[in-house]
């Protein structure tokens, strides 16, 4: 099989993937949820992280055995070696869904030889579903993103929280300055 057949049903297997997950996070959504903590810096996880990375990683490896898979919930569980590694987030932004904030996403990408070809972002709330693959360009919901020249440079500021951001001098430098 050759490199591109090989992305493009890693692709059609991804976004398959992110949307059965995104919508048996849905469904979750409004229910209780068993949360845990994690670890010691403020992160949770639910049930439902877990349930999506297994939903997730059993349907990737139902077309691509010899694959290897790590995630954040359960790592890596296969000893394989491979050229082909998939990296999955079954629910980025756990703490705003324990919460009932509708701010998450579920993110999966593919790695060959260590480099990413394929990124998968689906937001279940907002039924977006964003694709990035090598050399093909950026998409959402098949919309491809363009790019507006202003010839104006604004700076982009982001804030995250937990992650040993509270006990980080140049995280609440840049939260002070934000205030």
């Amino acid at each position: 099989m050759t490199f591109n057949s090989i992305l493009n049903r890693a692709k059609k297997t991804a976004i398959k993937a992110t949307s059965e997950a995104g919508a048996l996070i849905l469904l979750h959504f409004e229910r209780d949820k068993k949360i845990e903590q994690k670890g010691t810096d403020g992160d949770v996880v639910t049930e439902v992280d877990r349930m999506a990375e297994r939903l997730i990683r059993k349907r990737i490896k139902s077309v691509f055995v010899d694959h290897q898979i790590r995630g954040e919930e359960f790592g890596q569980v296969d000893a394989q070696e491979s050229e082909w590694i998939w990296l999955i987030d079954p629910l980025d932004g756990t703490n705003n869904y324990a919460i009932g904030l509708p701010v998450y996403a579920v993110c999966v990408t593919l790695m060959y030889r260590n480099e990413p070809v394929l990124g998968i972002i689906y937001e279940p709330h907002l039924h977006r579903m964003h694709v990035a693959q090598k050399d093909r360009g950026a998409q959402c919901n098949e919309q491809f993103f363009t790019m507006k020249k202003t010839g104006e440079a604004k700076p982009t500021l982001a804030w995250i929280q937990g992650h040993h951001v509270l006990r980080d001098p140049n995280a609440m430098r840049l939260r002070a300055s934000m205030l």
